[in-house]
């Protein structure tokens, strides 16, 4: 009972969260059209039953209507789609909106809270939020099975009371397989969600990485762990296909054997009816969707927890943690910072304090792993320390990193990007010029349309080195910024930057290349991550 009633909040904690208009409403109507499938069912069962051999309720006048204007029955067949389509469509149109909710709801989390890696928001954006949009599509499947289950229940009831005694029996020779393979599926659909954690995990760290995986020439290796990762997802996925085929198809094989076995070696043909065939298959094909939808909704459920701690973590705002004041005399302060990521039983770092000088360039290096990006993360306001304080003299950021955002737009769009500053097309020019992003002169160059499928990689860095020069900002981040750039770009870029009275903190693996101020360093000892200035 009181898993039950554990069940039923989950329910409406869902409900709540996603916030999808009308969805009693929209219940409701799945509710009607199986009413009106399941009427046109047993017309269509007892009409052509009929038609073959006469039944005690032959005589029944729309039965008998029916009978002598049989031009109708291809009528109600068509309705009888007509209502089926329409359950199915509101059902997923209810599944879509609810992720379509629960994605935005999630987008909002990952940039409210800063506590989310990378992976982590892929799969809440993805696997996680179709679980969830699942769970609500099945557990509707499993209100539509259990009421349509009843209304032939107790249609064959009501026409033959005996039959009462061969549905109790059914459920009992049922309930056990039942109870066994949904327990197994739970268990699958619980493998199957970590594995697909891990998967997201490991693809992320090769594609933040991919150039340096080559470079030393680790593809190999890498390739062969992430079949391993793929194999593990695999093997849940078919193991869960498994134990779905085997419960979805268990009722209809134990009706069509009971009947073959009565037909075959009991003589039950002279007794049993045409109609009563029909709506005892019929009966038990709706037993296969509410096994297979009480399948689904306890593999889906096993999301819920995970629903339950992203909304724990809705509470936890650590955005008070990061702080701006203009009369700070270091420039960026962090005073006993702690940081871990959502979900994570590792800190990242642990009451860590250094300064980061105002109006110097700072280098920040370390080894892969050590924290980096996200330092710049807490640096710029985009992590929050779930305890400590970040104090910035400036709210005016700017970032160039490896993968610079490129949006599919115009040249001068991506330019003025978050720039809310009239600047003229002069300017813009000057600068295209100056950076050299193109080789050959263009006319409307600022209208050119850009992506990152028809730039370099070293043009898209020298986009974003201008867009933040145009948005006029105090504090620079920049993480592997010149990575990608020529001799010259690099040369220009490390002039600008010594001539600038920007705020610097770069991350970079090449320090070397950089005229800088101070240069720290992350080190990590017994798991702990310290700073070290060189």
């Amino acid at each position: 009972m009181s898993n039950i009633k554990l069940f039923i909040k989950d329910i409406l904690f869902v409900s709540k969260l996603t916030g999808t208009s009308k969805k009693k409403l929209r219940i409701s109507l799945s509710i009607l059209f199986l009413f009106l499938a399941f009427g046109s069912d047993l017309l269509i069962i007892v009409i052509i039953a009929n038609l073959f051999q006469s039944s005690n309720y032959s005589d029944f006048f729309l039965v008998q209507y029916f009978l002598d204007n049989l031009f109708w029955l291809p009528i109600i067949v068509i309705f009888r789609q007509i209502f089926a389509y329409l359950d199915v469509l509101n059902t997923f149109s209810l599944k879509f909106d609810v992720e379509e909710s629960l994605r935005f709801y999630l987008m909002g989390e990952v940039f409210d809270k800063g506590n989310f890696s990378t992976a982590d928001a892929y799969h809440f954006m993805n696997a996680f939020a179709l679980s969830v949009g699942a769970f609500y599509h099945s557990l509707t499947g499993f209100l539509a099975s259990a009421i349509q289950l009843a209304l032939y229940a107790g249609y064959l009831i009501y026409v033959d009371f005996q039959t009462l005694g061969v549905l109790i029996v059914g459920v009992l020779v049922l309930y056990l397989p039942t109870k066994f393979f949904t327990k197994k599926g739970r268990t699958y659909a619980h493998i199957n969600f970590v594995a697909s954690q891990e998967y997201s995990d490991q693809l992320q760290k090769i594609l933040e990485n991919i150039f340096l995986i080559k470079l030393l020439k680790k593809v190999e290796q890498e390739k062969q762990i992430f079949r391993k990762f793929l194999n593990k997802v695999n093997k849940a996925n078919l193991n869960n296909q498994k134990v779905g085929t085997l419960t979805t198809s268990f009722p209809t094989f134990a009706t069509y054997f009971l009947l073959s076995v009565l037909l075959a070696f009991f003589n039950f043909a002279k007794i049993l009816t045409l109609d009563f065939i029909g709506i005892l298959v019929r009966l038990f094909q709706e037993f296969s969707k509410l096994n297979k939808n009480i399948m689904l909704v306890s593999n889906n459920h096993v999301v819920i927890k995970k629903l339950h701690q992203l909304e724990k973590n809705k509470t936890n705002d650590f955005s008070s943690n990061f702080s701006i004041n203009e009369n700070n005399i270091y420039g960026i302060e962090f005073k006993n910072v702690s940081f871990e990521y959502f979900d994570s039983d590792n800190k990242i770092f642990e009451n860590l304090s250094f300064n980061i000088k105002k109006g110097k360039h700072t280098v920040l290096t370390g080894p892969n792993g050590s924290g980096k990006s996200t330092l710049l993360g807490l640096t710029g306001g985009l992590l929050f320390p779930q305890s400590g304080n970040i104090e910035s003299f400036s709210n005016k950021f700017g970032y160039v990193g490896v993968t610079p955002l490129i949006i599919s737009g115009s040249l001068k769009e991506n330019l003025m990007y978050g720039n809310n500053k009239y600047i003229n097309d002069k300017v813009l020019l000057e600068y295209i010029d100056k950076f050299q992003i193109f080789n050959e002169k263009t006319d409307d160059v600022l209208e050119k349309k850009v992506s990152i499928k028809t730039l370099s990689s070293g043009q898209l860095q020298k986009i974003s080195f201008i867009r933040s020069l145009l948005s006029d900002v105090d504090i620079l981040l920049l993480d592997e910024s010149t990575s990608n750039l020529d001799e010259n770009s690099r040369k220009l870029i490390f002039d600008i930057l010594n001539k600038s009275d920007f705020t610097i903190l770069n991350c970079t693996h090449n320090h070397h290349d950089f005229d800088y101020d101070d240069h720290l360093k992350i080190n990590i000892k017994e798991e702990k991550r310290f700073i070290q200035g060189l």
